[in-house]
């Protein structure tokens, strides 16, 4: 999942600030996400939108598909300890 750009997409939908006089939107954003290397069929939810609009969403969806990747293997995990700094 490109998270940035999801993020980002949000704001889009009016879930977030540009600027610190934007206001927030708190009905918009996405929900119901697949989890990582899980398991999908054609015909699956892979997340719901909210929208303050039917336009705003079907606009959502669009810009959101291509930012789920979907393969045939699930991915690799990524350790969750990367390094120890110590001072």
């Amino acid at each position: 999942m490109a998270t940035r750009d999801i993020g980002l997409l949000i704001i889009e939908l009016g879930g977030g600030r540009r600027r610190a006089s934007d206001t927030v939107d708190p009905r918009v954003g996405f929900t119901q996400f697949v989890q990582v290397g899980q398991r999908v069929e054609a015909g699956d939810l892979l997340a719901v939108v909210h929208a303050a609009d039917a336009n705003a969403a079907e606009n959502a969806s669009q810009a959101l598909l291509p930012l789920i990747q979907l393969a045939d293997q699930a991915p690799a995990g990524t350790p969750v300890f990367v390094t120890r700094i110590l001072a």
